[in-house]
């Protein structure tokens, strides 16, 4: 078992971890599959053991960009939109109960 939680589920999205001390970083392109769902909608997709809340808060909180930029969570995802998810190390507390 891994030393630390990991909330990436692999699935069909490229990714880059940038790992530290303290955060994650994670870098996705969507594919035709994911053109059109809603940015909350597609981050629970990705990463399903993360609660809703907790989702919310990171779009909220701007550690989630769209082609660099602040994204609200209706934003309807487009062909080649590059995603960027910033996450502490707050994860483990975050986690969704089973």
């Amino acid at each position: 078992m891994p030393s630390r939680w990991n909330p990436f589920v692999p699935g069909s999205y490229s990714f880059d971890l940038t790992t530290n001390t303290s955060s994650y970083e994670f870098q996705y392109s969507v594919n035709k599959n994911d053109t059109n769902l809603r940015l909350d909608n597609f981050l629970m997709k990705l990463f399903p053991n993360l609660s809703k809340g907790f989702i919310f808060k990171a779009i909220r909180t701007n550690k989630v960009k769209v082609n660099g930029k602040k994204a609200k969570f209706d934003y309807r995802l487009q062909l080649n939109d590059e995603i960027k998810v910033f996450l502490n190390q707050d994860l483990e507390s975050n986690k969704k109960d089973n």
